[in-house]
């Protein structure tokens, strides 16, 4: 992107300071932004079948997510939460799509984010996302439930 495409873009988005324990979104929400973490990390998490949250990633400063979400006007099938103060900005999807119109790079960059963050939550869930209907909750979806909800914040 040019010089002049970003500054645009950065026109038309919001730099939002996030406190420790600040819900971005939750589970079902409708998203209408992408965020970019700029300093700090975000967690993304899933409300396991025993209600407990569960880390599925970090997303680091100077990564984004809820592309896909915006884009396909899906509800969220993750929370975003903070596990410690930061900034992110929020690209609102007009601004984004009007971007990606008129860039072929930047679309490019975003399909492979896109990509990137199905990889991610299949890694996490695939064992559970192909068990079968009426199928019982597996001892190894149970050890990985643990493991992930052990690493948040005792918050959350």
């Amino acid at each position: 992107m040019s010089d002049i495409e970003i500054a645009s873009l950065l026109d038309q988005s919001q730099l939002q300071e996030i406190a420790d324990g600040d819900v971005l979104f939750d589970t079902g929400n409708t998203i209408e932004n992408v965020y970019i973490v700029t300093s700090g990390n975000i967690y993304l998490c899933v409300k396991a079948p025993r209600g407990a949250m569960c880390l599925i990633q970090v997303v680091e400063s100077g990564c984004s997510f809820g592309i896909a979400e915006m884009l396909t006007g899906q509800p969220a099938s993750f929370a975003a939460l903070a596990p410690a103060d930061g900034e992110v900005i929020l690209i609102p999807k007009k601004a984004l799509l009007a971007a990606m119109a008129s860039n072929e790079a930047l679309l490019s960059n975003l399909m492979t984010s896109v990509c990137t963050q199905i990889y991610v939550l299949y890694a996490a869930y695939g064992d559970e996302l192909a068990m079968p209907y009426g199928m019982g909750y597996s001892s190894e979806a149970r050890a990985c439930e643990a493991r992930r909800t052990a690493a948040l914040p005792r918050h959350m």
